[in-house]
């Protein structure tokens, strides 16, 4: 069934979903980015403007260099939400890397995931420079060091081509996509049997909360909740839709079963 599954899924998913290795950026995955009919909320909530509130003065994220959140008119809002969104993950990424309690000692530093990412950017430097020498003020190599920085950066937050217009979405690399229930964007869907599944006939509501694993369906259980308020309602209108991504909803059962099956050891 594995290897059955495997051939459709390659056949059928595997230009989305199997990792495809960057142009740009070296150990990474090219994930392409692409409208597939699923719940639009988010990524309209995104294209949004807020007050950047705490983070006015701050600086905005990639791929901008050097520019900082401006404070915004009384009557208006100037700040995207998907920059503030990148800067709050930004500042906790830094906030992990320079917490007191991960510089204890050389061991600490070395096993941190952000010093670890951070030393992969370094290798790229000119052989011999240290971030220290490059960044110091009046330094004529400080150009030279935010150029490359914004050349590394350029392709990370690309704009959507135009035959991907409308609400488009990551397509995720789906290893370890057995242990990531609900699925799609919002959650909307409980397990990988109900994606395969017309959107139509997909549950309108479920229990969520439980980590009673479903090893057939490959979800979590759905029939209880520890919480009291713990049942999901679909609805679209709120962005807890759970149309689209119809993809292998036209397979036999025995086909979704042989991919199911392939997706549970990837």
């Amino acid at each position: 069934m594995v290897a059955k599954g495997k051939s459709l899924f390659d056949a059928s998913c595997g230009k989305c979903h199997n990792p495809q290795p960057s142009k740009t950026a070296p150990n990474a995955w090219e994930t392409p980015v692409r409208p597939v009919g699923t719940d639009s909320r988010m990524a309209s909530n995104a294209k949004q403007k807020s007050d950047p509130g705490m983070f006015t003065g701050a600086v905005l994220p990639p791929p901008s260099i050097g520019a900082r959140y401006p404070a915004c008119p009384a009557t208006s809002d100037c700040a995207l939400n998907v920059d503030l969104l990148a800067s709050s993950v930004v500042g906790g990424m830094l906030a992990n890397a320079f917490n007191p309690a991960t510089l204890t000692s050389h061991e600490k530093i070395r096993q941190n995931g952000v010093f670890r990412a951070l030393g992969r950017d370094l290798e790229s430097l000119p052989h011999g420079e240290k971030v220290e020498d490059l960044t110091a003020p009046g330094v004529s190599h400080l150009d030279d060091l935010k150029a490359m920085i914004k050349d590394r950066l350029s392709n990370m937050y690309k704009s959507q081509p135009p035959e991907a217009a409308g609400a488009a979405y990551e397509a995720r690399v789906l290893q370890g996509i057995w242990a990531t229930a609900p699925y799609l964007h919002n959650g909307s869907v409980p397990n990988l049997w109900e994606l395969l599944t017309p959107p139509a006939q997909r549950k309108s509501s479920f229990m969520v909360g439980n980590r009673l694993f479903d090893p057939k369906n490959v979800g979590y259980s759905t029939e209880t909740s520890p919480f009291k308020s713990g049942n999901f309602v679909v609805d679209p209108n709120n962005g807890n839709g759970n149309g689209g991504h119809t993809f292998g909803t036209d397979w036999t059962d025995e086909q979704k079963w042989q991919v199911i099956e392939y997706m549970k050891q990837m």
